[in-house]
């Protein structure tokens, strides 16, 4: 995350804005914590319905005797998928061939990623949609993306997610979303891996959504902790960083000797496990330091969250799809 002086000069003293000025008081961490705390279960236990209910329905369409594992449950997902867009295809028949064309070849592109590509896809359109709405230079727009994705120690509460994706410079965005798109498959996978035989999954897409989110909101709680308690900056933060960070971690974890460059020193490779402590001992430093440019607490918020992940995320939603399974079928 990017801490954003120009934007809080521009709204300081505004109403409705107190980013540096006084007419807003310092939300209490306490419900900061149980807002952070209350959204990452409740995008759990979301996940983990939804998640039942897709294994369900992917399950009533195999074949018993071939017996039931996550592996063929994705298959027929898969081919679920491309029979809807063989669908979508015959709807279009009708329509110039360059508009067919397209269509198939967004399709065939589709077919080829995985779950954890197409996840990361999403987050990334979503994130643009939301940095589409920062061009905008209409002073009403302004200080509606202000109010709603900037977060700060007086900002509300919802804003400790959607700041999460909400990029202002294309730099910012770009960096980001290319790390993202870097490591967030590579973390999909390990959630892929870490799963159960004996707990049959039809996808980790919402596993892996609750993650991603949670580590969001944890990432700015760390944030304003740090504002609180250690004094740091008050201006208000934005980025994908925190989440991405959670993401980098599990990688790191999962792939330790996976080589990684410098995006301008492309020839110099080096271990993701060196890279990911070298990053962390950055954070711990300008955090410490005082350093304003990066929001480094959000980063280590986002980098303790994935290392929570690494070992305890599997489990605790596992243990949550039982529980909500058990649920229903009690009711």
């Amino acid at each position: 995350m990017f801490f954003s002086a120009r934007l809080a000069q521009r709204y300081a003293g505004k109403s409705g804005f107190g980013f540096g000025g006084n007419n807003r008081p310092f939300i209490p961490i306490g419900k900061s914590a149980v807002f952070a705390l209350s959204l990452s279960g409740f995008s759990v236990v979301a996940a983990s319905q939804i998640t039942n209910w897709q294994t369900d329905h992917l399950e009533k369409q195999s074949s018993n005797w071939l017996g039931i594992t996550s592996g063929r449950l994705k298959t027929i997902k898969e081919m679920n998928l491309a029979s809807k867009l063989q669908a979508g295809l015959d709807k279009i028949h009708s329509m110039p061939e360059t508009v067919q064309r397209v269509y198939i070849l967004a399709s065939e592109n589709l077919l080829a990623m995985t779950d954890g590509q197409r996840s990361v896809a999403a987050i990334i359109a979503l994130n643009t949609v939301v940095f589409a709405g920062w061009q905008i230079p209409h002073p009403a727009v302004q200080r509606y993306m202000a109010r709603h994705f900037l977060h700060s120690y007086n900002s509300p509460l919802h804003t400790m997610l959607t700041s999460v994706f909400s990029h202002r410079s294309i730099a910012h965005l770009g960096f980001n979303m290319l790390a993202l798109y870097s490591f967030g498959p590579l973390s999909f996978k390990f959630l892929e891996r870490q799963q159960h035989a004996d707990t049959v999954e039809g996808t980790a897409v919402f596993k892996w959504l609750s993650l991603y989110l949670s580590a969001g909101c944890m990432s700015n709680l760390a944030s304003i902790s740090a504002t609180k308690y250690l004094q740091r900056s008050l201006m208000p933060s934005l980025g994908a960083s925190g989440a991405v960070y959670s993401t980098l971690v599990m990688s790191a974890y999962s792939n330790p000797d996976i080589k990684v460059n410098l995006i301008f020193l492309p020839f110099f490779g080096f271990p993701i496990s060196t890279g990911v402590m070298a990053m962390v001992g950055f954070d711990v430093a300008g955090l410490l330091a005082g350093w304003k440019l990066l929001d480094h607490a959000a980063h280590l918020g986002g980098a303790a969250f994935g290392a929570f992940g690494c070992y305890y995320f599997n489990d605790i939603f596992n243990r949550t799809r039982s529980i909500v399974k058990l649920d229903i079928q009690t009711a």
